[in-house]
């Protein structure tokens, strides 16, 4: 059941997060990150949720707060979705989480950017082009990757 509603509630999130980053759409982005917050306290629900799909979630609310002005809550949002990325990097979804890594480090880049901290976005978005570059050259075919680099 849990699972069910994570993933209608991150459906929705989706279509919101594309109108804007307030109003329902952040709402529910928020509430699909509460279910996945919630699953990943019990050990036993995080294999009713979608562990890849929990981790873009937390990147997307990483990017809505940060938008609304939100930048201590949108850096532990990219935090734990690059460290869900770090952890599950050599499963059969790799690339999958290499792109969750890649986005999660962009999103903290832009944050140290804000913050003052020229050098440590540098080194972020190099970490995040390195793994763009590795996507598009392991998937030559890919446009997406392609279009990324």
């Amino acid at each position: 059941m849990r699972s069910e509603l994570f993933e209608a509630v991150w459906r929705l999130a989706d279509v919101g997060e594309r109108v804007g980053r307030a109003g329902p759409g952040a709402v529910l982005l928020e509430r699909a990150v509460e279910i996945g917050d919630a699953a990943s306290a019990d050990p036993a629900g995080m294999d009713e949720v979608p562990l890849l799909e929990y981790a873009r979630v937390l990147y997307r609310a990483g990017w809505a707060r940060a938008g609304r002005g939100r930048p201590e809550t949108a850096h532990q949002a990219y935090t734990r979705a690059l460290t869900l990325a770090d952890t599950a990097a050599d499963t059969t979804h790799r690339l999958h989480w290499q792109e969750v890594a890649a986005e999660s480090l962009i999103g903290l880049g832009d944050l140290a950017r804000a913050q003052g901290r020229p050098a440590d976005a540098a080194n972020l978005f190099q970490r995040s082009q390195t793994i763009r570059e590795a996507l598009a050259a392991a998937e030559p075919d890919n446009t997406t990757y392609q279009r990324d680099v």
